[in-house]
């Protein structure tokens, strides 16, 4: 599984954790119905965004200022959080261009086409403060 792979994989966890559950069994359940193994990689994501969610939900409550919260699509929460994980609390430094293209990416392939310019809007704002 690629890193891409991996990414999406997190974000679509990331999506169902948004709606409750348990954090392992949205784990579990997902490996069931891909049946195979989710990748190392897309666990850490998805368990570094949990374990660390009230400052990752902070770094991104900052960056997008006076935007209500609610009106933002639950995917693309879940591409803010991963994002926001990987640059700020991530144990391997990622290269910004690539968090910011991959989240962009994203979006693109879950459908949301008009919300890529915002979230590299937001991406930049988390970088710069």
């Amino acid at each position: 599984m690629t890193r891409h792979d991996s990414r999406c994989t997190a974000v679509c966890l990331l999506f169902e954790y948004s709606f409750g559950g348990d954090r392992n069994e949205i784990l579990e359940n997902a490996a069931n119905e891909r049946g195979d193994e989710i990748s190392a990689f897309a666990k850490s994501l998805y368990n570094g965004v949990i374990d660390n969610l009230e400052a990752v939900d902070e770094t991104v409550r900052t960056a997008v200022l006076n935007r209500d919260e609610s009106r933002i699509p639950r995917v693309v929460r879940a591409v803010l959080r991963d994002a926001a994980y990987e640059l700020k609390y991530a144990p391997e430094p990622v290269p910004i261009e690539i968090i910011a293209n991959e989240a962009v990416e994203i979006c693109r392939e879950y459908g949301e086409h008009a919300m890529t310019g915002f979230v590299h809007g937001v991406i930049g704002k988390m970088v710069n403060g």
